[in-house]
Protein backbone atom coordinates (compact mmCIF):
# COMPACT_ATOMS: atom_id res chain seq x y z
CA UNK A 1 0.00 0.00 0.00
CA UNK A 2 2.83 2.47 0.90
CA UNK A 3 4.63 1.53 -2.41
CA UNK A 4 1.72 2.94 -4.63
CA UNK A 5 0.13 5.44 -1.83
CA UNK A 6 2.06 7.00 0.13
CA UNK A 7 6.05 6.40 -0.98
CA UNK A 8 7.83 8.84 1.19
CA UNK A 9 6.34 6.35 3.80
CA UNK A 10 7.51 3.47 2.62
CA UNK A 11 11.06 3.06 3.72
CA UNK A 12 9.99 4.25 7.51
CA UNK A 13 7.30 0.92 7.11
CA UNK A 14 9.92 -1.29 5.87
CA UNK A 15 12.39 -0.36 8.77
CA UNK A 16 10.02 -0.95 11.44
CA UNK A 17 8.19 -4.12 9.81
CA UNK A 18 10.42 -5.78 7.55
CA UNK A 19 10.35 -8.75 9.34
CA UNK A 20 6.34 -8.98 9.33
CA UNK A 21 5.76 -8.45 5.24
CA UNK A 22 6.03 -10.63 2.41
CA UNK A 23 9.27 -9.61 1.09
CA UNK A 24 9.22 -11.53 -2.38
CA UNK A 25 6.19 -9.48 -2.94
CA UNK A 26 7.66 -6.06 -1.46
CA UNK A 27 10.42 -6.42 -3.89
CA UNK A 28 8.72 -7.09 -6.69
CA UNK A 29 6.45 -4.14 -5.93
CA UNK A 30 9.53 -1.77 -5.48
CA UNK A 31 11.07 -2.80 -8.96
CA UNK A 32 8.12 -2.35 -10.67
CA UNK A 33 7.35 1.10 -9.12
CA UNK A 34 11.28 2.11 -9.58
CA UNK A 35 11.75 2.78 -5.29
CA UNK A 36 15.50 1.67 -5.68
CA UNK A 37 16.84 3.06 -2.33
CA UNK A 38 13.84 0.85 -0.62
CA UNK A 39 14.79 -2.27 -2.96
CA UNK A 40 18.44 -2.12 -1.67
CA UNK A 41 17.26 -2.04 1.78
CA UNK A 42 14.74 -4.88 1.22
CA UNK A 43 17.90 -6.84 -0.28
CA UNK A 44 20.31 -5.65 2.52
CA UNK A 45 17.67 -7.07 5.41
CA UNK A 46 17.40 -10.00 3.85
CA UNK A 47 21.28 -10.83 3.92
CA UNK A 48 21.51 -11.01 -0.07
CA UNK A 49 24.40 -9.05 0.12
CA UNK A 50 24.64 -9.20 -4.02
CA UNK A 51 21.48 -7.83 -4.81
CA UNK A 52 21.71 -5.38 -3.01
CA UNK A 53 25.47 -4.23 -4.44
CA UNK A 54 23.90 -4.73 -7.66
CA UNK A 55 20.83 -2.38 -6.95
CA UNK A 56 22.99 0.19 -5.23
CA UNK A 57 25.10 0.47 -8.16
CA UNK A 58 22.19 0.02 -11.35
CA UNK A 59 20.12 2.90 -9.74
CA UNK A 60 23.29 4.51 -7.95
CA UNK A 61 21.53 8.22 -8.59
CA UNK A 62 18.73 7.39 -6.42
CA UNK A 63 19.96 4.24 -4.27
CA UNK A 64 23.95 5.15 -3.54
CA UNK A 65 24.40 5.68 0.24
CA UNK A 66 28.54 5.41 0.56
CA UNK A 67 28.49 4.40 3.85
CA UNK A 68 25.87 1.05 3.44
CA UNK A 69 27.37 0.49 -0.09
CA UNK A 70 31.12 0.03 1.80
CA UNK A 71 29.12 -2.25 4.13
CA UNK A 72 27.36 -4.48 1.51
CA UNK A 73 30.35 -4.59 -0.48
CA UNK A 74 32.83 -6.35 2.47
CA UNK A 75 30.12 -8.76 2.22
CA UNK A 76 29.49 -9.45 -1.60
CA UNK A 77 30.70 -12.99 -2.41
CA UNK A 78 30.11 -12.83 -6.73
CA UNK A 79 33.39 -11.35 -7.73
CA UNK A 80 32.01 -9.97 -10.56
CA UNK A 81 30.19 -7.24 -8.45
CA UNK A 82 33.55 -6.48 -7.77
CA UNK A 83 34.26 -6.09 -11.82
CA UNK A 84 30.94 -4.13 -11.94
CA UNK A 85 32.27 -1.68 -10.04
CA UNK A 86 35.38 -1.02 -11.19
CA UNK A 87 33.50 -0.89 -14.90
CA UNK A 88 30.93 1.75 -13.23
CA UNK A 89 34.35 3.73 -12.13
CA UNK A 90 35.87 3.99 -15.64
CA UNK A 91 32.65 5.82 -16.29
CA UNK A 92 33.25 8.63 -13.57
CA UNK A 93 29.60 7.83 -11.72
CA UNK A 94 31.59 7.30 -8.65
CA UNK A 95 35.51 7.79 -8.93
CA UNK A 96 36.38 8.94 -5.38
CA UNK A 97 34.86 6.16 -3.69
CA UNK A 98 35.55 3.55 -6.09
CA UNK A 99 39.03 2.96 -5.69
CA UNK A 100 39.08 2.79 -1.52
CA UNK A 101 35.88 0.02 -1.75
CA UNK A 102 37.77 -2.09 -4.15
CA UNK A 103 41.16 -1.47 -1.70
CA UNK A 104 39.40 -2.17 1.33
CA UNK A 105 37.04 -5.41 -0.16
CA UNK A 106 39.58 -6.94 -1.83
CA UNK A 107 41.92 -6.99 1.46
CA UNK A 108 39.06 -8.50 3.47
Amino acid sequence: MYSNYKPERLEEHLKLFHTRINVPKVLRVCEKNQQWRELAYLYKSENEWGSAATTMIDHHVEAWEHNQFRDVITKVQNTDIYYKVKQKKKKKQHPHAHSRLLTHSLHC
